[in-house]
């Protein structure tokens, strides 16, 4: 009842929400099909980046336009990772990368399988992670760098104390490597988790 009603506001004042930014042209492409054949015709390629993260109607526009035409043979290419799929507390559906072999039989897979930003320590250790994901490619990912590197895991009763042991430690790999404070690096998932780190620096 109240979205009923939220919706004829929405269209006396001649506005649309978000979503309906990809409903509306949706409805419309789907019912109307001269509409459709004109964007059909009008984007013969369509490249569809971090394909992963799409949602259902995202993937329904998509099939829509990526569809045969008069004019050309619908031409769609998905670049996404399986591994960096975030995104479905917003709606993003992995299953719309995985399974674009159902919309399109005939499309032609390429896995970019190696790894050129890290270390083979870090590539190991994520690619073991994920191979426990029931669904996903296969891949064998290899690291392009060298290095000989192993990861330090380290539990911490509480935020601060988190703080000081890392502190601690790149106090002490800077000393027996003779690096700079500036080779270092803290990342972290919020800011809000920057606040330990940043009282144990500034009293160091």
């Amino acid at each position: 009842m109240i979205y009923d009603r939220y919706e004829q506001e929405l269209r006396k004042a001649n506005m649309c929400d978000f979503d309906d930014l990809l409903l509306i042209p949706y409805m419309i492409l789907r019912d109307h099909s001269d509409v459709l054949l004109r964007w059909q015709r009008r984007f013969p390629h369509i490249l569809v980046d971090e394909a992963q993260d799409t949602n259902w109607i995202q993937f329904e526009l998509m099939k829509l336009l990526a569809a045969d035409c008069d004019t050309h043979k619908g031409n769609i290419t998905f670049i996404g990772d399986d591994f960096q799929s975030i995104y479905r507390w917003r709606g993003a559906m992995m299953e719309n990368f995985l399974n674009v072999k159902s919309m399109r039989p005939d499309i032609v897979i390429y896995k970019l399988q190696t790894n050129y930003r890290s270390k083979p320590h870090i590539v190991y250790a994520g690619s073991h992670i994920i191979k426990n994901n029931s669904k996903q490619y296969f891949k064998d990912i290899v690291a392009h760098r060298d290095g000989a590197e192993k990861i330090i895991h380290i539990t911490n009763d509480n935020e601060m104390a988190e703080a000081k042991t890392v502190v601690n430690l790149f106090a002490e790999i800077k000393n027996k490597q003779q690096m700079t404070w500036s080779d270092f690096a803290i990342l972290y998932r919020k800011n809000a988790q920057s606040s330990a780190f940043e009282q144990v620096l500034i009293a160091e």
